[in-house]
């Protein structure tokens, strides 16, 4: 169990079932069933509980997975055009590195690596149409030193090369 302990604070019926389960002084058999059905009453009000909390931390977890996920994507959008790493962002979100990569490739399916390179490209998409700035020039304003690299990579993305983007 990742949690042992929680509070129940929505009324008294747990502190009754308990105290009524410890009060009893006769051992007779309608006794014994009688604190054997209290038994179940305070175990089925522990579960019922458990679950509830269960779903809440569930929610929880996720909406903060969203928020970290929503975080990275935001940390990307406005510094793509600089190099950037994978800790860099963790630092930026305060994340472990492992932990932050997990939950963006469950919530994004895909790696922040993955998201980079392809924003990057689809941003070269847009200045190759719409500029006549030179593939070496587009190359530096999406993050890539390397026209080469960006040529290579631009490829293998939109399987064609740059010069028929931009025709």
């Amino acid at each position: 169990m990742s949690n042992p302990i929680f509070t129940y604070e929505k009324d008294h019926l747990l502190l009754q079932q308990f105290i009524e389960l410890i009060s009893e002084n006769e051992n007779n058999e309608a006794t014994e069933l009688k604190r054997i059905g209290q038994l179940y009453t305070l175990l089925s009000i522990l579960i019922q509980t458990n679950t509830h909390t269960q779903k809440k931390n569930h929610h929880k977890k996720t909406s903060n997975q969203a928020d970290y996920v929503r975080k990275v994507v935001d940390f990307i959008e406005h510094n793509y055009m600089n190099k950037i790493t994978i800790s860099e962002i963790a630092d930026f979100i305060g994340l472990d590195r492992s932990y932050l990569c997990s939950i963006f490739k469950k919530n994004i399916h895909c790696s922040i690596q993955e998201y980079l390179i392809q924003l990057r490209i689809n941003k070269s998409c847009t200045l190759l149409k719409q500029s006549d700035l030179s593939i070496g020039n587009i190359a530096k304003a999406v993050g890539y030193q390397d026209p080469f690299l960006f040529s290579r990579t631009f490829k293998k993305i939109k399987k064609s090369s740059t010069k028929r983007v931009s025709l």
